[in-house]
């Protein structure tokens, strides 16, 4: 069963790329965001076509996220090695540079399985925002498909 606007969050344990660009084996979303909202910030893989313009928009706004108490944690089923290697490429080479931002990596597919939002046909993640407040509770899950991007400022007004 997926979790649903209303319901408290499903907690998760994977392997992640810091916002300082350190791997980390076992980042805990509930651990790592004590206090604080959350945004997870779904997306199909690194180095695709629409992925990096919202990438790099959500950095832009990442001290508005900051100034609202919130994590940012994204998430594609790529693994933490592959998201580096998207961190470490310049962003004229298709990269996204140095992001400030949490990026997990869901390589069992999980995590989108438990937010209700994989691809049933291409195996990847939507380009979904799911918004959990500090009670663990899920209060916004807005899912666009493959080719259409996000607003990030529609998602810092929320």
């Amino acid at each position: 069963m997926t979790v649903e606007v209303g319901q408290i969050a499903k907690d998760f344990t994977c392997s992640a790329v810091s916002e300082t660009g350190e791997l980390i084996d076992q980042f805990n979303l509930f651990e790592s965001s004590k206090d604080q909202y959350v945004v997870l910030f779904f997306y199909p893989l690194d180095f695709t076509f629409v992925c990096p313009t919202e990438m790099l928009a959500l950095n832009k706004r990442m001290q508005a996220f900051e100034q609202l108490n919130t994590k940012v944690v994204t998430v594609s089923i790529d693994s933490a090695f592959t998201h580096l290697r998207w961190r470490q490429t310049p962003i004229n080479d298709g990269g996204i540079g140095a992001v400030n931002y949490t990026m997990a990596a869901d390589v069992s597919h999980q995590i989108c399985r438990d937010y209700g939002v994989e691809h049933a046909q291409e195996h990847v993640a939507y380009r979904a925002s799911i918004i959990i407040d500090k009670e663990r509770r899920v209060r916004i899950k807005h899912i666009n498909d493959l080719p259409v991007g996000r607003n990030i400022d529609e998602l810092v007004r929320s």
